[in-house]
């Protein structure tokens, strides 16, 4: 299965417009949307505990829940100042940055990983949309460039 993931929309149409362009150009069997639909100007009435993880051992607790569950990759939105990343567990370093790289397709192994994704209304352009293939273990990072 194929499935479009975006996040942080910010009431970004033209991204938001294309990112569904792109899901259907790649054949998304679904969309799943991790939030921040609003613009950034509104209050946040979710009760949000979101948490800007800064090194590995932020994770802790994520770690445990992914664990207790028997879950194997975290997806998370936020990705704002970097574009993407990825946090594996037992991991020294924190995010294996993969913004240099406009468009990439990662394979993902069976190590337990918390994937940071890109988001619709991002910094300095840094934008874009993620597909995971659950079938085949891999997530694509597609750039979206706005002009």
């Amino acid at each position: 299965m194929r499935i479009g993931i975006i996040t942080d929309i910010h009431e970004n149409t033209a991204t938001l417009t294309e990112a569904l362009r792109l899901a259907s150009l790649n054949k998304c069997d679904e969309i799943a949307c991790l939030g921040d639909i609003v613009g950034f100007e509104y209050p946040d009435f979710t009760g949000s505990t979101t948490q800007y993880v800064e090194r590995n051992n932020h994770l802790t607790s994520l770690w445990g829940f992914m664990e207790l569950n028997n879950a194997t990759y975290s997806f998370s939105g936020h990705s704002h100042s970097h574009f993407a990343g990825l946090a594996y567990r037992g991991g020294r370093s924190f995010f294996k940055a993969i913004h240099s790289v406009p468009c990439q397709t990662l394979n993902l192994g069976k190590e337990m990983v918390m994937i940071s994704l890109p988001p619709l209304a991002g910094e300095k352009g840094r934008t874009g949309f993620s597909i995971i293939d659950s079938d085949n273990l891999k997530l694509e990072i597609i750039a979206i460039n706005m002009v």
